[in-house]
């Protein structure tokens, strides 16, 4: 099926609500304290949402409206090269959206840590053991999701 020249993908992944483990789309089910909201068919742009451990089902506007501002809040600093002021901006917003409102592996806390991890590689010789720490921990977290989502060789793992 395509539409306006986009097609709906069925691979694997597409097919699969988690998307293969990753839950790169899941939302943090605000009703219960374990459960994330996943598209009843993830082909469908018009899917509802349903929480993996509760009754709750959301519209697809609904989920569609805590993505939108999660990436309108997750947008700023929109700097090439990110200070240490912008990257603990950055550093808050995954402390708050992380767990709370998206799954800690969603797409958007994905490019928020690279975006992280790009800056923080300038002044890694500065780093304490403490925040040394952090970096691998986000740099191995990230690996994760991408040996998933781009298995082999590729530009994100720097092969």
């Amino acid at each position: 099926m395509e539409i306006a020249g986009l097609f709906i993908c069925k691979c694997e992944r597409c097919i699969d609500p988690t998307e293969l483990g990753t839950y790169l789309s899941a939302l943090k089910c605000q009703n219960c304290p374990t459960g994330y909201l996943l598209p009843v068919d993830p082909v469908d742009s018009f899917s509802d949402w349903y929480c993996s451990h509760c009754p709750c089902v959301l519209s697809d506007e609904e989920a569609m409206d805590i993505i939108e501002d999660a990436e309108m809040s997750a947008g700023y600093p929109k700097k090439d090269i990110l200070g240490e002021e912008d990257v603990n901006l950055l550093l808050e917003y995954v402390e708050t959206f992380s767990g709370r409102i998206l799954h800690p592996r969603h797409y958007i806390l994905f490019e928020v840590n690279a975006r992280i991890l790009a800056a923080q590689h300038a002044w890694l010789e500065k780093m304490t053991g403490e925040e040394l720490d952090g970096f691998i921990q986000r740099c191995q977290e990230l690996i994760k999701t991408t040996d998933v989502i781009m298995p082999g060789y590729n530009e994100q793992r720097g092969e």
